[in-house]
């Protein structure tokens, strides 16, 4: 049993907000995964593109403060950061923060977001008593494989600290956190790093494998569930003034898809549908 996948069944799904929240608490190394601080670090060297985080891998001394969906306040409007690290010193001082723009879909990209975020917690001083400057802020992308509008919101943030990372990329593996819970799991395997209890090996393997079969690395859609069979015929049809994709799959398998190319449950809608077809039929005979 996979259980991100039964979370996704139905009506549910695991969105933006879902997803940020588990590789919160599985960065985080005060949470109960015991996993000590085995992802933190590895996400920085992950990140360490720029040699931003030099002084802060493997520093035992190093505290993290990790936190989701924190406001900041400017120009009158807010902006709600999906992920924030505050890294700290023994003293539980400031010295560097990173925000997190967490995206699961290619087409949740908006040219203006990133850098709208950015200069939300730069300009923000309000209740704040550490000086954020371009120096100790950095950005983390997280997002599937990149397309154009995507590009266009990384491209447009003016940061100094800036790193792009992604769920699954088949062409960039090494930047992917499937890569990096992957390689945990191979050192547990060796025998190179302490032993992970069984429950928490189980829950990574299965997060893995949820953000390999959702999060598709071709389109960056999100697609619940498995695909049974071939594509036989894929058609787009209007249901309550929404538009939707239909595909019959050779194993006569019925699937239907959002505009967002996110799977969702097909028996209700298609009922509407068929009412409207039989309906009409009535209607005109």
């Amino acid at each position: 049993m996979n259980i991100f996948s039964v979370l996704s069944t139905g009506k549910s799904n695991m969105h933006e907000p879902s997803m940020s929240a588990m590789f919160a608490y599985l960065l985080n190394p005060n949470q109960d995964h015991g996993l000590g601080r085995k992802i933190i670090n590895n996400f920085l060297k992950l990140s360490n593109i720029n040699k931003i985080y030099e002084n802060f891998i493997d520093d035992k001394t190093i505290k993290f403060e990790i936190d989701l969906e924190v406001p900041y306040q400017y120009k009158n409007k807010r902006s709600d950061i999906d992920i924030q690290i505050k890294i700290l010193d023994s003293s539980y001082n400031e010295l560097h923060r990173i925000i997190i723009e967490n995206k699961i879909k290619q087409g949740s990209a908006n040219p203006k977001q990133l850098s709208s975020y950015y200069q939300a917690v730069i300009n923000d001083k309000d209740n704040d008593a550490f000086n954020l400057e371009e120096e100790n802020l950095s950005v983390i992308f997280l997002t599937p494989k990149p397309n154009k509008g995507l590009q266009d919101e990384f491209n447009n943030l003016d940061a100094k600290n800036k790193v792009w990372l992604y769920w699954n990329n088949e062409e960039t593996e090494k930047t992917t956190i499937v890569n990096l819970i992957q390689n945990i799991l191979k050192l547990e395997q060796e025998a190179k790093i302490s032993p992970i209890n069984e429950y928490m090996r189980h829950t990574l393997k299965a997060f893995t494998y949820y953000i390999i079969k959702t999060i598709d690395i071709s389109s960056g859609k999100n697609r619940v569930g498995e695909d049974i069979g071939e594509i036989k015929k894929k058609k787009e049809i209007q249901i309550e003034k929404q538009i939707y994709t239909i595909i019959l799959r050779d194993s006569g398998q019925i699937q239907l898809f959002n505009q967002d190319g996110d799977k969702i449950q097909a028996r209700p809608l298609l009922k509407v549908f068929y009412r409207k077809i039989i309906f009409k039929k009535k209607v005109t005979a």
